[in-house]
């Protein structure tokens, strides 16, 4: 037996026992072996008991399948016999129910996904230290080897033929590397074999894990309802520093009717700087660009809905992406990275930098919702205020006054610096209402002048009277009796003239009446 195959069954434990220095060493090497696979099992058993218990605390079962909001049947039935405000208060708290719900599924899933890969890269960097050690103990030996042959070679001990000790350090190197665990097409270099490893590690993981399959799929509704951006959460992280760049990404939830219509879209950018309108009682100056498909279009938060989205729009959402060439549905991929987005953003704590950013942009909203009278106030206390600071030598809160100075007396000149055709309008104005108020002067003076001298020419005009009082007399009451009696006479006169033949049968009538005596004897 040569000397290269004593030392390797040396190290292999099956050495003489006058030759037994390595012995202890491989002895150790398989205890520490033994050890590591023991910590191993121990490590595999805590592992699993811990995701027992998670299983046990995110159970996979919907606490309100139907619909997303009702157990089944009956308790809608149940619910829909109630009043409004006593259903919308339980449906609102199984709202808040059903989120804590998926966060803390989302979390137990993603506990169990990083445990299994923590276990995975544990194993294997325990198996590369191992085999690596092992590797580098066999080099050593092999060197300790070739010395002694150089020795003996030097020392006359034995013909020295190079051929055969190229053959033999051959078989040995491939008796090393086979005994460290590594191939033929392996290389020493520490770097590829670490890369090697880590890759064969990572695919090792997907394969466990069972995550792999899902993560390049198709979001469905529920993955969706995870980045869905509701009004009041938006309302409520605003003025954050990393709100322009966490919520582009996530879904809304869009009124685009008057009778409660609603559409699923996707918001693409947060836009600042628009026209003012109030939001949640204060003024807000923050627009969105959301698309739908191919249609793009910029809305104001208060368009948003705060309720899930439902499955008639979450199908009619598909189909209209069907037909877009630009857009299509996320990947569960992509919904768990915007969810860990969100996530940090919503649990980051805020440092006092972030609070002083976030009342400065309050403050500059604020100036909207005052009238004329109240910036002009807040300008001169600010004026104030900074000439204290000038005779304190305070300079930073010299520089803070002088900014918001500055800022409030830009949003004055801006008013100021109107366009060229409204000045024209503001002139023309002005020169209606004086010429109004000309007219209206000569109109009364005209009044006043026709009133003094009783000089109409309006016929139109309401003219002045003079009020005549008529008072009765005593003669005159006596008198009365007299009056009535005359009255009386006339009225007979008059119906006897009425009722005479003359008015009967004419001049004829009369004539005959007539008895004239001519004086004739016969």
């Amino acid at each position: 037996m040569s000397d290269s195959d004593d030392d390797l069954l040396e190290l292999a434990g099956m050495g003489s026992d006058e030759e037994s220095d390595y012995e202890p060493k491989a002895a150790s090497g398989r205890r520490g072996l033994k050890r590591t696979i023991d910590d191993d099992e121990e490590s595999d058993n805590d592992e699993d008991v811990d995701d027992e218990d998670i299983e046990e605390l995110n159970p996979d079962d919907d606490p309100y399948p139907l619909e997303g909001k009702y157990k089944d049947e009956a308790d809608k039935a149940a619910l829909s016999n109630m009043d409004e405000v006593t259903r919308e208060s339980i449906l609102y708290e199984r709202i808040q129910e059903k989120d804590k719900f998926r966060e803390r599924r989302f979390l137990a899933l993603r506990a169990k996904q990083s445990k299994a890969e923590s276990k995975s890269i544990q194993k294997g960097s325990s198996s590369k230290k191992l085999r690596t050690s092992k590797l580098s103990e066999l080099k050593r030996q092999r060197e300790r080897k070739t010395n002694r042959d150089d020795k003996r070679r030097r020392g006359g001990e034995y013909d020295y033929d190079e051929d055969e000790h190229e053959e033999d350090e051959e078989e040995d190197d491939d008796d090393l590397r086979e005994l460290a665990g590594l191939g033929e097409d392996d290389e020493d270099d520490e770097d590829g074999y670490y890369s090697d490893e880590y890759e064969s590690t990572k695919k090792a993981t997907k394969s466990r894990s069972g995550f792999d399959q899902s993560l390049y799929q198709d979001a469905t509704l529920r993955d969706l309802e995870k980045i869905r951006s509701a009004r009041k959460l938006l309302e409520k992280f605003l003025y954050r520093s990393e709100f322009d760049r966490c919520i582009p990404g996530t879904y809304i939830r869009v009124s685009v009717g008057e009778r409660g219509q609603y559409r699923m879209a996707l918001i693409e950018e947060v836009k600042r700087g628009g026209r003012p309108y109030t939001l949640a009682g204060k003024p807000c100056n923050t627009y969105l660009k959301a698309s739908q498909g191919d249609s793009k279009q910029i809305i104001n938060i208060l368009c948003l809905s705060n309720d899930p989205f439902t499955e008639e729009e979450f199908q009619r959402y598909k189909n209209v992406l069907e037909k877009s060439d630009d857009q299509r549905l996320p990947t569960v991929h992509d919904v768990n990275e915007k969810l860990n987005e969100l996530t940090s953003m919503a649990s980051r704590k805020l440092t006092d930098d972030d609070i002083n950013k976030m009342v400065a942009r309050k403050e500059e909203l604020s100036v909207y919702s005052m009238n004329t009278a109240a910036r002009v106030k807040k300008l001169g206390r600010l004026r104030e205020e900074l000439q204290v600071a000038i005779e304190q030598g305070d300079e930073k809160l010299i520089k803070s006054l002088q900014k918001q100075i500055d800022e409030l007396s830009e949003f004055f000149q801006a008013h100021k610096n109107t366009s060229k055709l409204e000045q024209i309008n503001i002139r023309n104005q002005k020169s209606n209402h004086e010429f109004i108020r000309k007219a209206e002067k000569k109109l009364v003076e005209t009044k006043r002048k026709q009133l003094q001298n009783n000089d109409f020419s309006d016929p139109f005009s309401r003219l002045r009277t003079n009020p005549k009082v008529f008072y009765k007399s005593v003669d005159v009451v006596d008198d009365a009796p007299k009056t009535e009696e005359k009255e009386i006479d006339e009225n007979e006169e008059k119906i006897k003239l009425k009722n005479s033949i003359f008015r009967k049968e004419g001049i004829d009538a009369l004539i005959k009446t007539i008895d004239i005596d001519l004086g004739f004897n016969i």
